[in-house]
């Protein structure tokens, strides 16, 4: 299944980024182009695997306005994925649109 859900983020992030895998069961796309809006893209991710295999994702979007560095980049993405996992899972969200009091700091 992971196999699965790999090949649907590399074929969504062909030619606007690239893909590969973080962690256990953790996938991640990074889009270089400001010519699309990662949310969608991540969204169009979630109803695809959702469409085409037998689970569900949740995601995290996080952009380079977030964050300093690409580590606190992809930590704010696994915080906006947390915040999906745990408030109603197979969703999108994006770090900037999460309340305040939910962000953690970086320290």
């Amino acid at each position: 299944m992971l196999k699965q859900v790999s090949e649907i983020i590399k074929e969504e992030s062909a030619g606007i980024g690239t893909a590969g895998r973080y962690g256990g069961e953790e996938l991640l796309a990074c889009i270089g182009t400001d010519k699309v809006k990662p949310d969608r893209v991540a969204e169009s991710i979630r109803k695809r695997v959702e469409q085409e295999t037998i689970v569900t994702i949740s995601v995290g979007v996080s952009t380079s306005k977030d964050a300093d560095s690409v580590q606190d980049l992809v930590k704010l993405a696994d915080e906006a994925m947390y915040h999906s996992k745990t408030t109603g899972k197979n969703k999108v969200t994006l770090f900037q649109s999460m309340p305040a009091a939910k962000k953690k700091s970086l320290s």
